[in-house]
């Protein structure tokens, strides 16, 4: 029987899988970066709602506020990166378990940033990661394709991502921190797509679907999806927490056969239970290790 924290917790992850379904969806017929810096514009500025997070934010120091907004601007370009991921794949469900990656990808980082040396327990999941990406590799000759690079990229991001968030030390509780960034990110992506002529989503006539895909986006997959998130948090140990939000990719994967009829070859399910493999031997055998992976928002 699930506990209220973790069954808050996955209900997160269910809101964040239905947020890499809307987004496939959406970039179909709207601007992409458009896209993101609205999405997360709008749910920041739900999130500022909660009198919680006004009131912590309008007690803030300055220095909070800047260092908020910082961290904000590097998850807009870890986002921007993300959906030019979501643009390019045919595999949703496949590049979930790639961007989940970016847990693993926090260590070395760590490591060449601030000399902060990986655990025992990366060096034992390290190369099952990498026997899962040969496998996922397989079906174009243990070539990578250009969608699982820009997947690997928007890791690469989020990690950095998750990297300075821990070291930056907010003070800010975790919801209105995570609205601040919200909207940093978002006002990120609105000025790339300004300075690309795309940053109205009303330019390109669209069915009332992807509206309805685009609310479902903002109000669900982000705003409640973030608010459920950290107050689970804030109920669990972070080795639970971080176990129980590798929940993502898996309904990412049943969304994408489901809703979108992707087709997953034996060797692409293989990949993806080896990177799920991955993680679980990172986080499960040392609670110390899970200490790099305090980050308040993961990838989409």
């Amino acid at each position: 029987m699930l506990k209220r924290g973790e069954g808050v917790l996955v209900l997160a992850t269910m809101l964040a899988s239905l947020g890499w379904l809307a987004s496939k969806q959406i970039v179909a017929q709207l601007p992409a970066t458009a896209f993101i810096g609205w999405r997360f514009l709008l749910a920041g500025g739900l999130l500022l709602l909660l009198p919680r997070c006004r009131r912590a934010l309008q007690q803030a120091k300055a220095s909070e506020i800047r260092k908020g907004l910082l961290l904000g601007l590097l998850l807009g370009a870890g986002l921007l990166v993300w959906v030019q991921a979501i643009i390019h794949s045919n595999r949703i469900g496949e590049g979930a378990f790639i961007a989940s990656l970016s847990l693993l990808l926090v260590p070395p980082l760590a490591w060449l940033l601030f000399g902060l040396r990986p655990s025992r327990q990366f060096w034992l999941s390290a190369p099952i990661a990498l026997l899962g990406l040969l496998a996922l590799m397989a079906n174009n000759g243990f070539q990578f394709e250009s969608d699982q690079l820009w997947f690997l990229a928007a890791a690469l991001m989020l990690s950095l991502h998750f990297t300075c968030n821990q070291r930056a030390t907010v003070a800010l509780p975790s919801l209105a921190s995570v609205a601040l960034q919200l909207i940093a990110g978002g006002c990120l992506g609105l000025t790339v797509a300004w300075y690309q002529g795309q940053w109205s989503l009303l330019a390109v006539p669209v069915s009332n679907e992807i509206w309805q895909w685009f609310a479902v986006s903002v109000g669900f997959a982000t705003a409640m999806r973030y608010w459920s998130q950290t107050n689970a948090q804030g109920r669990l140990t972070p080795t639970v927490a971080a176990a129980i939000m590798l929940l993502e990719p898996i309904w990412t994967l049943l969304l994408s056969l489901t809703v979108l009829h992707e087709q997953i070859s034996p060797w692409q399910l293989g990949g993806c239970g080896l990177i799920l493999a991955s993680l679980l031997v990172y986080l499960l055998p040392q609670p110390a290790s899970t200490q790099a992976v305090k980050s308040s928002i993961p990838a989409d």
